[in-house]
């Protein structure tokens, strides 16, 4: 089967995203966002002038008029859920982090009144930031499950953070911890198992912003046996031979560094407990750099094994900001683009005119649309 996409304008410039977003107003700066600002990488493009946090860029690109919606009438504490999980394949990480984690979970409107199961997204966050998306927004997404109780469906907002807020990219490591297991193997039948979901793959998707987004994509790839779609704003899409541009920058960013390192070339005997390539074209050194490749990079690698599994997703959508302050976001997302299409993909990016950023009306614009037309709604 076909995967399914769209796209609009094209552009975005790197040396790597992953930790916050551009804010496009002081306006759209609040109490809740202060907490989630981190640096970006020092680059010419991006100054240090420059304000930096999550949501909510505005798009010229979508002149479709706003549906009116219903008012929300849902109490907050009943359909919007902060859960607690102790985790057991993060218990023993070499870097201390906290097994223990949180989930937000966010119900259909119909959840209470009805014996009816939901199709799950799960919404992975980027480096810097908080599971806090939809909770940010929680009015936005319990009008629209209100609006059209056919497409209702529930959202796990998973935190990716390990020890001082550092980042795991939702994979397995032997310092920070089994991450992907822990995605797929814990969370994933937990809350199959507590609430009343469609525990099918056609009714499971995932998306994510940020290092979040390279991380739904990569979970996406590997297990579509458990997601059947997928949704990805301004991912980490890397060429391999843009590896050593892409060193310049994360070494001025020592957060970004140090999570990157720790998740992909891990080595619990090291002081930092990860190490970096020098590019000396030493056979040690190519084959460490091969690990951080595995990462951002290796695209072709990745859809080469996703094929391999054969069992196609139902839909895949990239999203990025023609405006995104890092320079090789345009070769990695076109790069990837291009494989996705010669493998059969059908038009899989989105370019609006924002930065480094999720979307205004991300929710009814972009996420709505693409998931009531991605999963399966029938039981």
């Amino acid at each position: 089967m076909k995967c399914r996409f769209t796209v609009l304008l094209s552009c975005i410039l790197f040396t790597f995203f992953f930790t916050g977003c551009q804010n496009q107003s002081a306006s759209q700066t609040d109490s809740a966002a202060a907490e989630e600002v981190s640096a970006l990488p020092a680059t010419e493009e991006a100054t240090a002038s420059e304000p930096i946090d999550e949501p909510i860029a505005e798009s010229s690109t979508v002149e479709e008029a706003e549906p009116e919606l219903p008012p929300v009438k849902l109490p907050a504490a009943e359909y919007r859920l902060t859960i607690k999980y102790s985790s057991e394949l993060l218990k023993n990480a070499v870097d201390g982090s906290n097994p223990d984690k949180t989930l937000n979970i966010y119900l259909p409107a119909s959840y209470y009144d009805s014996e009816k199961r939901y199709p799950v997204v799960y919404f992975f966050h980027g480096l810097g930031l908080t599971p806090h998306t939809f909770y940010r927004d929680w009015e936005a997404f319990a009008q629209y499950m209100q609006a059209d109780p056919d497409k209702e469906l529930i959202v796990v907002e998973v935190d990716g953070r390990t020890v001082r807020d550092n980042f795991s990219f939702y994979v397995n490591s032997e310092v920070t911890g089994l991450w992907e297991d822990y995605v797929t193997t814990e969370i994933v039948p937990f809350v199959d198992e507590n609430y009343r979901t469609i525990a099918d793959a056609s009714s499971r998707g995932a998306a994510g912003f940020s290092s979040g987004g390279f991380s739904c994509i990569n979970l996406t790839l590997r297990h579509p046996d458990i997601f059947s779609c997928v949704q990805a704003i301004s991912p980490g899409l890397l060429k391999d031979e843009d590896l050593p541009e892409a060193l310049n920058g994360w070494n001025a960013t020592p957060d970004f560094l140090t999570a990157y390192g720790r998740a992909f070339a891990p080595d619990p005997k090291a002081e930092s407990l990860y190490n970096v390539p020098v590019l000396d074209g030493s056979p040690e050194d190519n084959a460490l750099c091969e690990k951080w490749l595995d990462g951002f990079g290796h695209l072709d690698q990745k859809i080469s094994d996703y094929l391999a599994l054969n069992k196609p997703l139902n839909n895949i959508q990239i999203i990025y900001g023609a405006q995104d302050p890092y320079p090789l976001m345009l070769d990695g997302a076109k790069y990837f683009c291009e494989l996705l299409e010669e493998n059969g993909f059908d038009e899989p990016l989105i370019e609006l005119q924002m930065g480094h950023t999720i979307p205004e009306d991300y929710i009814g614009t972009y996420f709505v649309p693409f998931f009531s037309s991605s999963l399966n709604f029938n039981e």
